[in-house]
């Protein structure tokens, strides 16, 4: 082997700078003197250049893939972080503001009362006055909402009106304020022979009878006749007689 091949064969551990300071010293020395090895020693550095910087630049693509991959990870991330957090906050505000929860009857506090009012009437295109007997709903705490179904039962051969009504209250609303003024719901009223509704009920001169009454409406409304009335054994009875 000629010494031109055995300097050569350093060259490799020479560019990568794991040849010993002796080794190094030596191939300095002879492509000194050599220009066809210091020809072929800068053409393999050039090479070596080359590749580093393909290599440089293909991890630089790998690392702007990841990055935008994280990118997109970290913005899926967030934007479902957004979704969970306003759904939490949405829902949230639902229970405190509009979860409707039924109030339990408190004796006082809600009653049914009987009174005798003036009401004007558009009759025939005149407006009319008439007095007229009507039935409220009197509540003396704060409530959300009013729920009410009605139905004309035979009791013992007399055609009889029954209503179930219950009140629903909030969170919110029972923070608020547990206590109110006295508060009104008009349910019905009748008058010389006229039958009037304000609001839930359209009674006819007939005995009435109002059970405030804690269950779902919507199931009681389905009942036949007499489960519909045996529903009053699980209420309250509030008021019970004839508007007239």
């Amino acid at each position: 082997m000629t010494k031109c091949s055995i300097i050569q064969d350093l060259f490799t551990a020479y560019i990568s700078g794991t040849a010993s300071e002796d080794t190094r010293a030596l191939v300095e020395e002879h492509i000194e003197a050599c220009e066809d090895c210091r020809n072929k020693l800068a053409e393999m550095q050039n090479r070596v250049a080359e590749q580093l910087r393909e290599n440089d630049a293909a991890n630089i693509n790998v690392l702007k893939t990841m990055k935008k991959r994280i990118f997109r990870r970290n913005a899926l991330v967030a934007a479902i972080a957004s979704v969970v957090v306003l759904a939490v906050a949405f829902a949230g505000y639902w229970f405190v503001y509009h979860h409707d929860i039924p109030i339990e009857y408190e004796q006082g506090a809600i009653r049914v009362e009987k009174r005798t009012a003036e009401m004007t009437f558009e009759i025939d295109g005149i407006a009319t006055p008439k007095t007229v007997n009507i039935l409220d709903l009197v509540i003396n705490r704060s409530f959300y909402s009013s729920y009410g179904t009605s139905r004309k039962i035979d009791i013992d051969g007399a055609e009889t009106e029954v209503v179930y009504i219950y009140l629903g209250e909030t969170f919110y609303s029972r923070w608020q304020n547990k206590y109110s003024d006295e508060q009104l719901i008009y349910l019905a009223g009748v008058g010389e022979d006229l039958s009037f509704s304000m609001n839930y009920f359209n009674y006819p001169s007939l005995p009435v009878e109002v059970y405030y009454l804690i269950m779902p409406l919507d199931k009681v409304t389905a009942m036949s006749d007499d489960d519909f009335y045996a529903q009053r054994v699980n209420g309250v009875l509030l008021w019970s007689g004839t508007l007239e």
